[in-house]
């Protein structure tokens, strides 16, 4: 083929053939031989970059589309081409804004809002990245990198669910593409659904054996699975196809460390194994120590192959911090780790500067605060690091483009607020500690929900808080950060809060305490998990958690220094507990000895109690009562116990307006949901999501939700519901995430509109047990009881009350049973009387706290006049 002048468009349609083929050298010798022939050619120039690019020569691609541009300024493909490029540097901000370009001059191009979706996430900015998804999917919802963009983004924000939506979309439409797999794993992981998220990173794999982000990926998994060493293995392959990848090093280190830290745990019993995976150039002896030397060495390893000075650089040096603040945590002389591990923290912050990377310069002073704090150093160098990270974080949200985007920041910075509660128990401001911790409780309880300015959120005072106190009553108020666990205690008699924190005088001892307390909770969520998620028909189902129920909660009363919480309540009478994190997951009431006659009640905030209005008595005689009766939604299975239930709530409650469960849709009870009612009662499945507190739901018919969200924006509000009862399966919390921040759930829902008592359940109690005790509970409403006593009378009942009693009951209540409207009814007490009649007379079928201590009463003692 000669050069002639009229052949340059010859040269230039070889190359893109050639490019297709994937031969970019050879298509690259096409359109420099093109532009030879008219070096004014924008096609060719652009076409260039595109092979460029593909040969990994990103400079140089960029170069390509600026003299493409120069020719036609209004070209959106090589905008586009020149945001990948940049986009693949790293460069993001300019990489958006090339994209930007390209949208001004062709809007309606999906390919560029998908890659804008990219940077935007490569940003932080992933609210708006899954916008610009969005908008490519709406002018091509058959968009597949879309699909993934999307998922990704979904994931960095922690909507896993939604993201695993995302990523199955985009497998549907192409599944031999590893992306959507890729994806898919990560949101498995995210969801904990550990073993599932290996088998979606295998499915990647298979279509690109070379995919080192699904290798760290599935490495991740496995770590989360206790498979060590089968996670280092899949490191090695992830870094012998990207070795300058720091976040694999590190990921590797800490594998190394759990393999020796945890090794009885899982099966592991020798500590060092080769890393055969490893090619020749990277293996090290070194690298086949496990513990905190393997750690170590894996990190110094990274360093090897990360540039001085970069991102890589300050992330390792940050690990290696990790590494010995952690093992130090497990010596009896960790002194020396510490003060390695604020060393290490100083060096990454020498490169997260607060122009450069000011969110991962949060997240490593945040680190030398908890280390400071356990060094026991001076306070004034801790408080500087808060003021500090305080500052920081301001500016951080001030700068942010979005609303959701603060909302975000300021729940992943919420240890900040936590180090200063610690700071101001250590100094002994035990008053302005208790009002510090209830400001970010209300604070992040809004957030959770919604952006809203810190300075107009409304938080009680301590003189405020004393308002919620009568004669023999107490506040029991847990604070919970990542070194500490500080219970504050106030009494009407005591001018300030009693104080109880094993960190006080010895941090080491706070530190363990914390260590305990999350390996109690990792037991807990496990064995929790492994109890709801078997068939419960299956006869080799996995009881433990239920087994151990006993035994788990006499462990959760040492771990809270409950015995030094009870010197300090002596004559109470009335406990209101305000749980922090984790706790409010956890029966707390059952913590204490059963045969305690404290009434005890739960509130999330102070604040919130304080804003809840009084309850006049309630008479069940006469007041207007609504039952949602167990609404079958499609997917989950029929709770036994909640049709007897419903039929006889009928019989108990003269003023009872029911609504059947298959009419139960979403548009029927927010429309009755709107007349005034003093009792509302819900006996139906419900579900909460600690990603997006907003979504959590009562189950309605077929596919229908009553949300978080849908509750707070009820017109009216519930002005005069006096009591809103969801005793069926998990409606006050559940699951196996952990809550790092504040919770806020289905139960907050109702308590936004000043109802003063909500009763919920803390997980399925799969028996008559939950029909006896709300029976029980209005049985003692209609004999004129306060709420509270109610609710504690019935718990006890439900304790102690024998197989004998309950046969006499039922039997009794089978006799006033007629016509074929009761057939239900009595095909359920008939099958408990079975039940029932092969137990001892004395026999107590439901002592066992797994029936009783499911029960939770959220309110106050002093709302009832």
């Amino acid at each position: 083929m000669h050069c002639e002048p009229n052949n340059f468009q010859a040269w230039n349609n070889r190359g893109v053939a050639l490019n297709k083929l994937g031969r970019y050298e050879e298509a690259l010798t096409n359109h420099d031989q093109a532009l030879q022939c008219n070096p004014n050619d924008f096609q060719a120039w652009n076409n260039r970059s595109a092979a460029l690019a593909n040969l990994e020569r990103y400079e140089e691609a960029i170069d390509s589309c600026d003299q493409a541009l120069r020719y036609k300024p209004d070209a959106p493909l090589a905008w586009q081409n020149r945001g990948v490029a940049l986009a693949e540097l790293g460069r993001s901000q300019e990489a958006l804004n090339s994209f930007d370009k390209a949208l001004q001059y062709e809007p309606d191009h999906p390919e560029t809002w998908c890659n804008r979706g990219g940077v935007l996430s490569q940003l932080g900015q992933h609210e708006e990245a899954i916008d610009s998804c969005d908008r490519a999917l709406e002018i091509d919802l058959n968009h597949f990198k879309s699909w993934c963009n999307r998922g990704a983004a979904l994931n960095n924000l922690k909507c896993y669910q939604e993201a695993l939506e995302s990523a199955e979309r985009g497998i549907a439409l192409q599944p031999e593409q590893a992306q959507g797999w890729y994806v898919k794993g990560f949101a498995l992981n995210g969801l904990t659904n550990h073993a599932e998220a290996i088998a979606s990173y295998d499915q990647a794999l298979h279509y690109e054996p070379d995919n080192s982000p699904a290798l760290h990926g599935r490495g991740i998994a496995l770590v989360n699975l206790g498979r060590y060493e089968e996670a280092i293995s899949s490191y090695d392959k992830a870094l012998s196809l990207q070795p300058v990848f720091p976040d694999i090093w590190i990921d590797r280190g800490l594998a190394a460390l759990y393999s020796a830290l945890y090794p009885v745990n899982y099966g592991w019993s020798n500590p060092t194994l080769v890393a055969e995976s490893l090619p020749p150039e990277l293996q090290n002896p070194d690298l086949d120590m496990r513990g905190y030397k393997g750690c170590r060495a894996c990190i110094q390893e990274g360093f090897k192959h990360t540039p001085e000075g970069s991102e890589g650089w300050g992330k390792l040096h940050r690990a290696l911090g990790e590494a010995h603040r952690l093992w130090g945590n497990r010596q009896e002389s960790p002194f020396p780790f510490w003060r390695k591990a604020i060393a290490c923290y100083n060096k990454a912050l020498d490169i997260f500067t607060t122009a450069t990377f000011p969110q991962v310069r949060l997240e490593v002073l945040a680190l030398l605060i908890r280390t400071h704090r356990a060094l026991q150093e001076k306070d004034e160098v801790v408080a500087a690091l808060v003021r500090q990270g305080t500052e920081l974080l301001k500016r951080i949200l001030r700068e942010s483009p979005s609303d959701a985007q603060k909302q975000r920041l300021g729940l992943q910075f919420a240890s900040f607020g936590q180090a200063t509660v610690d700071l101001l128990v250590q100094q002994g401001e035990l008053v302005k500690a208790l009002e510090t911790a209830e400001l970010d409780k209300n604070w992040l309880m809004t957030w959770l929900l919604r952006w809203q300015d810190p300075d107009d959120i409304p938080t009680a005072s301590y003189d405020a808080m004393q308002q919620l106190l009568r004669p023999h009553t107490a506040i029991v108020y847990w604070h919970y950060s990542p070194d500490a666990i500080t219970t504050f205690i106030l009494r009407e008699d005591t001018p300030q809060p009693i104080v109880i924190s094993r960190a006080q005088d010895d941090s080491q001892a706070g530190i363990r305490q914390v260590n305990k307390l999350e390996n109690w909770l990792k037991t807990w969520n496990q064995t929790y998990i492994q109890y709801i998620g078997k068939d419960k028909t299956n006869p080799n189902r996995d009881e433990t958690w239920r087994e151990n129920l006993p035994t788990m909660l006499s462990d959760l009363a040492d771990l809270l220094n409950l015995s030094q919480i009870n010197t300090h309540l002596g004559d109470i009478t009335q406990v209101i507990l305000v749980p922090h994190r984790d706790l409010h997951r956890l029966p707390l009431a059952a913590v204490f000895p059963e045969n305690s006659a404290r009434s005890m009640t739960i509130l999330p905030s102070l604040q919130l109690g304080i804003s809840l209005r009084s309850a006049p008595p309630l008479n069940l005689q006469t007041m207007t009562c609504l039952s949602i009766e167990a609404p079958q939604h499609q997917g989950l299975s029929p709770l036994y116990h909640a049709i007897a239930e419903s039929l006889l709530l009928r019989r108990q409650i003269p003023q009872l307006t029911a609504i059947p469960g298959v009419k139960a849709t979403q548009s029927t009870v927010k429309q009755t949901l709107a007349q005034p009612y003093a009792v509302i009662h819900f006996n139906g499945h419900a579900a909460y999501d600690i990603a997006q507190p907003t979504r959590s739901a009562l189950a309605l018919a077929d596919r229908d939700l009553l949300t978080v969200g849908d509750i707070y924006a009820l017109e009216p509000p519930l002005q005069g519901c006096q009591l809103v009862s969801l005793a069926s399966c998990e409606t006050a919390i559940a699951g196996n995430q952990t809550v790092t921040t504040e919770y806020v759930g289905i139960v907050s829902a109702f308590l936004s509109h000043q109802v003063p008592y909500v009763l919920s359940t803390l997980w399925t109690v799969e028996s008559a047990a939950t029909a006896l005790f709300i029976l029980q509970f209005y049985e003692q409403i209609c004999q004129g009881i306060p709420i509270p006593q109610a609710f504690q009378n019935s718990q006890t009942w439900l304790r102690i009350v024998t197989a004998n009693t309950l046969i006499q009951n039922y039997k009794t209540l089978l006799q006033n049973l007629s016509g074929d409207r009761d057939r239900q009814l009595r095909a359920f007490l008939k099958t408990e009387l079975t039940d029932l009649s092969t137990m001892e007379p004395d026999f107590c079928p439901y002592n066992h706290p797994y029936y009783w201590a499911a029960f939770t009463l959220t309110g106050h003692p002093g709302n009832y006049e």
